[in-house]
């Protein structure tokens, strides 16, 4: 929703209020099923990392966070702290998922997985099997509209992916703060 900001009585222009990306059946509608991989949701995010989700890539998947085989970075020295660039499973969480009687090495695995497979074929040059892990649409609107709005993270951070139907969609759009030439110079 846009806003109009007044702090004491100054004008300070028109800002994005916004909600964090949430599952649920009115938002991004997935679910994670714990017995069944064919019906397996989830949201993930490409961002800079906060420091208690520092991605360590433990060989047991017992982290939130990752660096796939291509993408992220270790150590970023950004807004005077030091991140990582990494995805982060935003859903299912966790204790929900061991709560089912589920395994979060499981979830990690499987969408580690899926980023893994996706950048392997893309850098073979393996298009057949790209088609068959990305969803063509949504990574199409998700390009054009980064590009017509100017964004500034939009490829480099603030990236949001739901895989559903067996596809990695490249939505819902996140953090456009820095968009439209909005970037402070």
């Amino acid at each position: 929703r846009y806003v109009e900001l007044i702090i004491n009585g100054e004008y300070k222009g028109v800002y994005v209020m916004m909600d964090k990306i949430t599952q649920n059946e009115k938002r991004v509608n997935v679910k994670w099923d714990v017995d069944d991989a064919t019906k397996r949701g989830f949201i993930l995010k490409f961002d800079k990392t906060d420091v208690v989700d520092r991605s360590k890539d433990y060989p047991d998947g017992d982290e939130k966070t990752f660096l796939s085989k291509y993408s992220g970075k270790h150590n970023i020295s950004t807004y005077d702290t030091t991140n990582d660039q990494a995805f982060e499973i935003e859903y299912p969480e966790k204790e929900d998922v061991i709560d089912d009687g589920g395994s979060w090495a499981d979830v990690y695995t499987f969408v580690k997985g899926k980023i893994d497979a996706f950048e392997s074929a893309l850098k073979d040059g393996d298009f057949n099997a790209v088609r068959t892990i990305i969803d063509y649409e949504s990574w199409a609107d998700f390009f054009i509209l980064t590009e017509f709005a100017k964004n500034g993270d939009g490829y480099r951070a603030s990236c949001v992916f739901v895989y559903e139907g067996g596809l990695l969609k490249a939505y819902p759009l996140w953090d456009y703060e820095l968009s439209f030439d909005n970037e402070t110079r």
